[in-house]
């Protein structure tokens, strides 16, 4: 496993109900995009300012001060440990209880973010969807075997439009992969 940190939140051209959260590692050298909805990443940015009063009477600062109490938070870490079909496998793990819950890639993000725990990355993800490290970009490019099937089906749309021919065969390949049949889901 490799230690990524959340270095912020950008958006996606077309889509005003997605977010990406950037993930870097230790050396800035590789990154991951991951792709989550708009809630998830409000409640990221509202947590990122500690100083808003309401964070600390909202569900997860009060678990987390609970858990902080009974000191149960510095053995914790989130672990990535698998994609399939955009979908980021992810689960939070107490090392000294040996207990591990998957939770929903934005939710983890969250946890992190609130509690700072470190966050782990699988090395064969970070290989097959990492992407060279940028610093300050605004444009995010993700592997079609990341994106989620809505993003797949726009950028198709988008790609025949500009006659893209080339790219649209390559996103309606990966949908058939997926067993997505576009015209059935109009």
């Amino acid at each position: 496993m490799q230690k990524f940190y959340f270095t912020g939140i950008g958006t996606v051209d077309a889509f005003d109900d997605v977010r990406v959260v950037i993930l870097a590692d230790e050396t800035k050298t590789k990154m991951l995009s991951v792709i989550i909805d708009v809630m998830v990443a409000r409640q990221i940015q509202m947590h990122m300012n500690p100083q808003q009063e309401i964070c600390k009477r909202m569900l997860p600062e009060v678990l987390i001060q609970l858990l902080s109490a009974m000191g149960k938070t510095s053995d914790l870490q989130v672990e990535l440990y698998d994609e399939r079909d955009g979908v980021y496998m992810v689960r939070l793990v107490h090392s000294r209880l040996f207990f591990s819950a998957d939770l929903r890639f934005g939710d983890a993000i969250l946890f992190a973010v609130i509690t700072g725990c470190p966050l782990y990355c699988n090395e064969q993800v970070v290989a097959r969807v990492g992407l060279p490290f940028e610093m300050g970009s605004c444009r995010q490019s993700f592997p079609l075997d990341t994106l989620p099937v809505k993003l797949l089906r726009h950028s198709l749309e988008e790609a025949i439009q500009q006659e893209n021919y080339r790219l649209a065969a390559q996103i309606k390949a990966e949908l058939e992969k997926r067993g997505e049949d576009r015209l059935s889901q109009n």
